[in-house]
């Protein structure tokens, strides 16, 4: 259905109504309600549309758990600490939002599960290689080790401590694993447009 977006306003109408309705039973219900016939029942829509478009739940699955947008780059010429700085941002935002804890039971599922493990690769693994082609561009030496670290000190915050991770704490975090901003010519911090 991602195609068709653009081309038919009706198409978009019900691209955003059913990513809308999905988004509410996730937050509400978990994972477990994403099927096509509560979807579609949520969105106003026939059980039909909702297969024409996503034939297989995990296809689904998929468009949904990718509209969520876990963690999108700045532009290509920011500064590659800008861009780690966006995607963290990006991570925590989706992290205090109601549909969080569906992101854990997809990864507790998808170890006993094939589709759901596969789903897993699909949705999360792009979102931490681009967390680590900007630490590489950063100069990490291990970015994807570095990547991980990032992304598990947010999910710890939120999930086992259950506090949030402020713009200060988030910076912190940032600074260890990419260093201290750049000085200016006074000597003084360079402070990241992000900031």
């Amino acid at each position: 259905m991602d195609d068709e977006i653009g081309q038919d306003p009706r198409v978009t109408r019900t691209h955003s109504a059913v990513m809308a309705a999905a988004h509410e039973l996730l937050a509400e219900e978990g994972l477990q309600a994403i099927t096509h016939q509560a979807v579609a029942a949520r969105a106003g829509v026939g059980r039909a549309t909702i297969y024409r478009h996503w034939p297989e739940r995990t296809q689904l699955l998929v468009a949904v758990f990718s509209s969520l947008a876990l963690g999108s780059p700045g532009p290509s010429g920011q500064d590659p600490r800008a861009r780690v700085r966006q995607r963290l941002e990006g991570l925590r935002g989706l992290l205090e939002r109601d549909a969080a804890p569906a992101f854990i039971a997809l990864a507790a599922q998808a170890e006993h599960t094939a589709a759901l493990a596969e789903l897993r690769r699909t949705v999360i693994g792009p979102a931490i290689d681009g967390l680590a082609a900007d630490l590489a561009a950063a100069g990490d030496p291990r970015p994807a080790r570095t990547a991980e670290a990032l992304v598990g000190a947010l999910i710890v915050r939120r999930f086992w401590l259950e506090v949030p991770t402020p713009d200060d704490v988030l910076g912190d975090l940032v600074d260890r694993w990419t260093g201290p901003p750049p000085r200016n010519a006074e000597g003084a911090r360079r402070v990241d447009a992000t900031q």
